[in-house]
């Protein structure tokens, strides 16, 4: 999480030294099992979201993979997108984070049409969010950020982000995978991973 808390907390600081100029919001999709032991930095994320630096309507997607035994909502992973031209979009197992779309935290309703009581992850999301995550990629010039365990996740990241380029860039899915490579290529797409 120190990526995204980092990045965040810089355009917060950012805010509040020019509040005529805020910077564009970003969301962050966070990842984990359970929402009652790991949403680590949840009080934070909520306080981001309500000064804005996080979109204040949709600026927190939640995924808790093991909420579902818990009679909760499940989902894991994390991203962070900046919608403005030469902004940045995130993601890692357990969070991620953008900016520049509209709506609330997202979470149990979502979890139901994702997979229906199955496990829930931050690339479950991206993909039910998809034409927020290609209006920040496509038409907003975001930048996307990966952060978590380099085993899976940052390739089943890029996976999700190919399949919402492919579904709504109408292309392909070699297409879509094609076009995410790009944004690597480009500076546009940087993964912090650990193993």
């Amino acid at each position: 999480m120190a990526p995204f808390r980092a990045f965040l907390q810089e355009r917060a600081a950012w805010l509040q030294r020019s509040p005529g100029a805020p910077p564009a919001p970003c969301y962050l999709f966070f990842g984990c099992r359970s929402p009652h032991a790991d949403f680590y930095y949840q009080a934070e994320w909520r306080e981001l979201q309500r000064l804005g630096v996080l979109d204040r309507q949709a600026g927190l997607v939640t995924a808790f993979s093991r909420a579902a035994a818990e009679g909760g909502a499940g989902a894991a992973g994390a991203a962070a997108v900046d919608g403005a031209p030469g902004s940045a979009l995130a993601g890692s197992a357990g969070a991620a984070a953008a900016s520049g779309a509209a709506g609330g935290e997202q979470g149990a309703a979502a979890t139901a049409a994702a997979g229906g009581g199955g496990k829930v992850y931050v690339t479950h999301r991206l993909r039910e969010h998809a034409e927020l995550v290609w209006d920040l990629l496509a038409r907003r010039s975001a930048v996307v950020y990966v952060s978590g365990s380099a085993q899976k996740m940052p390739g089943d990241v890029a996976a999700a982000l190919a399949d919402v380029a492919a579904r709504q860039g109408a292309m392909g899915r070699e297409a879509g995978a094609k076009w995410v490579r790009q944004l690597e290529l480009a500076g546009r797409s940087r993964v912090e991973a650990w193993s």
